[in-house]
């Protein structure tokens, strides 16, 4: 669960509540929420919004403008004096607001999000613990398709840091195969899912 002012949402659904009573706003569009929440006051760009959230689909940046001004309509924000999601001109969008804090261990969404911030980094000391985050992760959320797609994602990084070694660690690439393939039986539309299921399969064809 991720909170911020009166709103809250449940990545579990894409759900975004205020004082406990549904606000209507699409999954996707509660997704790109919490992914401008999660990156903790960091501009996400346009271009990374739209290969994020349209990875297989030719839109336009209107497309982003317009899913970013019914996100702010939902909030009751404005863009000229936001409290939630700030325009930086020619670049993309922050998150503005101030989220509450949620115990790590009594969230179970704010592990997923420490193991793909992690991932996310690039560094190779942080991947143990990237790898870690995302198995607490699916075994507190085993039906959260996201939280599979990043263990598979930590499997293929973890496969990728070991071939400069000529030493492949090729059950780490099956377990990413697996975890995949597990978030795609969950949300057949989640991208993330197929794309890392993509590259696990072509790397065990090399």
């Amino acid at each position: 669960m991720v909170r911020f002012g009166p709103f809250s949402i449940d990545a579990r659904t894409w759900t975004l509540t205020r004082d406990g009573a549904a606000v209507e706003l699409s999954p996707r569009l509660v997704e790109i929420l919490a992914y401008l929440i999660e990156r903790d006051g960091a501009v996400a760009t346009k271009e990374e919004l739209l290969d994020r959230f349209w990875p297989d689909v030719h839109v336009t940046e209107t497309t982003l403008t317009r899913a970013i001004a019914d996100i702010r309509k939902a909030l009751g924000d404005s863009a000229e004096h936001p409290a939630v999601i700030q325009t930086l001109a020619r670049r993309g969008y922050r998150f503005v607001g101030t989220p509450r804090a949620e115990p790590p261990d009594e969230d179970p969404f704010r592990k997923w999000v420490t193991g793909r911030l992690a991932l996310e980094t690039l560094d190779p000391a942080r991947l143990a613990s990237a790898q870690a985050a995302m198995e607490a992760a699916v075994a507190a959320m085993p039906e959260y398709a996201p939280a599979h797609a990043g263990l598979a994602n930590a499997r293929v990084v973890a496969f990728e840091a070991t071939r400069p070694r000529n030493e492949p660690d090729v059950p780490a690439l099956g377990a990413a195969v697996r975890a995949a393939n597990r978030a795609v039986e969950l949300d057949p539309r989640l991208g993330e899912a197929w794309a890392v299921l993509c590259i696990a399969r072509r790397q065990r064809r090399v």
